[in-house]
């Protein structure tokens, strides 16, 4: 709201309250006018202008009967409220990519299991013929490995 809108608010509000504690009881829209020196229709025209609400943006888009099922598409913040920031992220995103790709097939497959859950990949694990344990192991080993070769890369961007 402008400053002036506040002000506004912030005069009817004490004049409520001014009048509330002389009348013993919460004044009505007639007298909060006449305290204020202004008709009713300025009165309402004043509370609608200077009533705070919040809204949601989600909500908003759903409930729009004529395009059912869209959503709200908020800006990256990374991408558009630090660009410092994205392009570190993209910078270690890269980083990161060409430290993938020097692990051997079956390194992946134990990093994706890691990943999406042992539990939930039986059949991979049996595939493997590895136990839940002894692919916790490995994928620590991986992580060990991949940040030995991350580090000095990432020491040197810092």
């Amino acid at each position: 709201m402008p400053r002036s809108l506040r002000r506004c608010a912030r005069e009817l509000e004490s004049a409520s309250q001014e009048l509330a504690c002389q009348l013993k009881r919460w004044p009505t829209n007639k007298e909060i006018a006449i305290r204020l020196g202004l008709s009713l229709e300025e009165l309402h025209v004043l509370r609608s202008r200077s009533s705070s609400r919040v809204v949601s943006l989600d909500q908003c888009l759903e409930d729009r009967p004529d395009n059912p099922g869209l959503t709200w598409d908020p800006a990256d913040e990374d991408e558009f409220g630090n660009p410092a920031a994205a392009t570190e992220r993209r910078a270690t995103l890269r980083l990161l990519s060409a430290a993938l790709d020097t692990l051997s097939s079956r390194e992946r497959s134990i990093l994706y299991m890691r990943l999406r859950a042992i539990d939930a990949l039986p059949r991979d694990r049996a595939l493997m013929g590895l136990s839940e344990s002894r692919i916790c192991q490995l994928h620590k080993k991986i992580l060990a490995a991949l940040r030995h070769r991350l580090e000095p890369a990432l020491e040197e961007v810092a």
